[in-house]
């Protein structure tokens, strides 16, 4: 293969780690199938599919395209499958090469965010014929974002379990009302840790890149197969269900400073947008970004942190971040420290005067409150 020259532009060119914090106030953040929030040891976390399943619906609501969101057969009403999302938004995958099915995954912002393991297989699509069940692809693309499992760090939170009682009978013929509960955290405090490294998809950023020895007869199937979009999804409008002919293939690789803001701006407000029985009670109150070279490597910046309980003059209790820890972890990677920014919410949690101060004297941190 012949490489075409990279657009060395369009790369980030540096790394970020940091956190992202929440506050479950009577509230369930990510309940267990008992309906209990996750809990190990007596430790309660947070998976991190629930951070990125409020990220995904914030992505979706600024018009992103995103991969991962129900979708239904126009037909039958069912559930479509990985394979059936992907031949509603993209068109039939058989006639396209490993490369084009590459470029219509990446223009998903989920996907070029978080990454993916792509089965597509006829095997389980009724629609397709018998001569074509054989037919399939397995692709993985590693995410340039990483999320770790969040842990709630409020030593003192409290589990309740409200019962209550439901418009219905508990069963044909019976006259009482039957009875539910809902399970809730008084104050929990979820804290994720994240990385974005951009070479996490070097590999497929260099496959791209190059360009084909067959690329003549790429572009024929790649017409042909516009045709064949049998599955469309009444909510994708033309402009995002454009070919992958029409991608600008730098960018679909490389983790702009445009993506970084919307990830920025989705760390800060995708909870808060979020509206449902259970989440009604969480919203967004803390986050760090640090951002350093391409070469330097940060451990999970979670374990630096430490969340205390203080009282005001009246006796009312809050919550208070000790970053102590975390500013040792910045003085010894100072040098390879490109900015660090920081935003809390102080009607939610505080952060220590003594280290808000520390952090403040120091030229390459921002702190705003949100």
């Amino acid at each position: 293969m012949n490489t075409v020259k990279t657009n060395e532009n369009k790369k980030f060119g540096k790394n970020v780690y940091g956190v992202v914090g929440l506050v479950s106030r009577f509230a369930n953040w990510n309940a267990d199938f008992d309906k209990y929030p996750k809990r190990s040891q007596g430790q309660i976390y947070a998976s991190d599919k629930a951070l990125k399943f409020v990220i995904r619906r914030y992505l979706e609501n600024k018009g992103k395209k995103v991969f991962y969101s129900k979708g239904f057969d126009k037909d039958s009403g069912k559930v479509l499958s990985y394979t059936g999302k992907y031949k509603a938004m993209f068109g039939d995958y058989k006639g396209e090469s490993d490369r084009k099915v590459i470029k219509n995954l990446l223009s998903c912002k989920d996907i070029k965010f978080f990454g993916t393991v792509a089965t597509l297989s006829e095997k389980n699509d009724s629609s397709s014929s018998s001569s074509s069940k054989g037919a399939s692809k397995n692709i993985g693309i590693r995410g340039i974002v990483q999320f770790s499992h969040g842990f709630n760090l409020n030593d003192d939170v409290q589990v309740i379990r409200e019962v209550i009682t439901t418009q219905f009978s508990s069963g044909e013929g019976k006259d009482n009302s039957s009875l539910g509960d809902i399970i809730l955290t008084d104050n929990a405090h979820y804290f994720y840790g994240f990385s974005i490294n951009e070479n996490n998809i070097s590999n497929i950023r260099e496959f791209l890149l190059s360009k084909p020895d067959n690329e003549e007869e790429e572009n024929k199937k790649s017409k042909k197969n516009k045709k064949q979009n049998t599955l469309p999804l009444e909510d994708f409008n033309e402009e995002q269900n454009k070919q992958s002919e029409d991608y600008d293939v730098s960018e679909l690789v490389s983790f702009t400073e445009e993506d970084y803001d919307l990830f920025k701006k989705s760390c800060l407000e995708a909870v808060d947008a979020y509206n449902s029985a259970s989440k009604a009670g969480c919203y967004n109150h803390f986050a760090i970004f640090v951002e350093t070279d391409e070469f330097t490597y940060m451990p999970n910046i979670v374990d630096y942190l430490k969340l205390e309980t203080e009282y005001d003059e009246n006796d009312n209790e809050f919550k208070v971040l000790n970053l102590e820890k975390f500013l040792d972890l910045i003085n010894s990677y100072e040098d390879n420290i490109i900015n660090v920014e920081i935003y809390f919410r102080p009607e939610y949690i505080k952060i220590r005067e003594e280290d808000l101060n520390k952090l403040k004297e120091k030229d390459f941190i921002t702190i705003k409150e949100f």
